[in-house]
């Protein structure tokens, strides 16, 4: 494994610095190998989350809702109020 190697954790709030999706926060909902996948409850959704290039997003706040956590992880549909307040909570 490579030193400089950034980890994501699901739940992790991110900031896209690079791509069409530059400037917006999104939550992280899966990581495989160099890739994490990405939900903002707008756009990208929990069924469609944005594939990203871990070099091109910047941790803003660690998982810290363990609700969130086992809510993406079991697959369960999370409204766009709450993602908006988790993201809003971690961008303070």
């Amino acid at each position: 494994l490579c030193k400089n190697m950034l980890y994501y954790s699901i739940g992790d709030v991110v900031l896209s610095i690079k791509g069409a999706c530059k400037g917006e926060y999104f939550i992280v909902t899966a990581v495989k190998d160099k890739f994490v996948y990405l939900s903002n409850g707008k756009r990208f959704g929990l069924k469609n989350p944005k594939k990203k290039n871990s070099k091109h997003i910047k941790v803003i706040k660690s998982a810290t809702d363990n609700c969130i956590v086992e809510i993406i992880e079991k697959g369960q549909a999370i409204g766009l109020r709450t993602f908006k307040s988790y993201i809003a909570s971690a961008v303070k």
